[in-house]
């Protein structure tokens, strides 16, 4: 079996993927819609993707393109805790911060604090980040990346879990072809004119689907449209 994920390897996204497919062949993807259209071109046979950080909330890229899939669906899915380290080369006096735009606004705080004035470059990844400032040592740079990414690409630890909130975590998805308590609703713009809406609903389930299927009849009956996204169980890493 074939898995994308939005690397490069020991991106966060790759731990997720490791925990749940050891043995399995994976194959990394430079973002979240490429991650996904290879999936949706059935080069591979699952995807996983990030979809909601505890402190800085969904994940749009990922919400965005599976509304407009309904042939995947949520198979299972894994929640990590994210733990962010300050990385660099040897007596780096930091002119710019690299990172994935949500692990730079994870660790907003620490930033502001130590780092006032000095640029911040988003990339499409925090390994991708990491990679940067390893071939670039004369650039000054330090990246915002995992203990994993920084064994893994050679850079120093300038700093440790400078996460803003110890508990810190990413539920990630694991999606497919498809073959109440309410736990999460968001609302997401249409993008076809003002005032148009679709919205994200997470359900936790201990009973059959009847009532579930009963409350799409009532939409469907209003003149509304769902899409299924999935029913998957929840592995949490402690």
């Amino acid at each position: 079996m074939n898995v994308s994920y939005l690397g490069p390897e020991s991106s966060f996204t790759y731990q997720a993927a490791c925990q749940l497919f050891p043995t399995e062949q994976l194959t990394a993807y430079a973002s979240i819609p490429a991650c996904l259209r290879a999936l949706f071109r059935k080069q591979v046979d699952l995807a996983v993707v990030p979809v909601e950080n505890s402190l800085e909330g969904s994940v749009h890229h990922t919400i965005d393109l599976l509304s407009k899939h309904p042939e995947v669906e949520v198979k299972s899915e894994i929640v990590l805790p994210i733990k962010q380290q300050l990385l660099g080369n040897p007596a780096t006096k930091i002119t710019k911060i690299l990172s994935h735009p949500q692990a730079l606004a994870q660790s907003q705080q620490f930033l502001e604090t130590h780092y006032p004035n000095v640029p911040l470059v988003a990339t499409e990844s925090t390994t991708a980040a990491a990679m940067y400032v390893a071939e670039h040592p004369k650039e000054d740079a330090a990246a915002i990346a995992s203990l994993e990414t920084a064994q893994h690409v050679g850079l120093e630890i300038l700093a440790e879990n400078i996460q803003d909130n110890e508990l810190n975590q990413t539920r990630f998805w694991i999606i497919g072809d498809r073959k109440i308590n309410l736990s999460k609703i968001e609302s997401r713009p249409l993008k076809t004119s003002l005032g148009e809406y679709f919205f994200v609903i997470d359900l936790l389930l201990d009973r059959p689907m009847t009532l579930v299927e009963n409350a799409l009849q009532e939409i469907k009956m209003l003149g509304g449209e769902s899409q299924i996204l999935g029913c998957y169980p929840v592995l949490t890493v402690e």
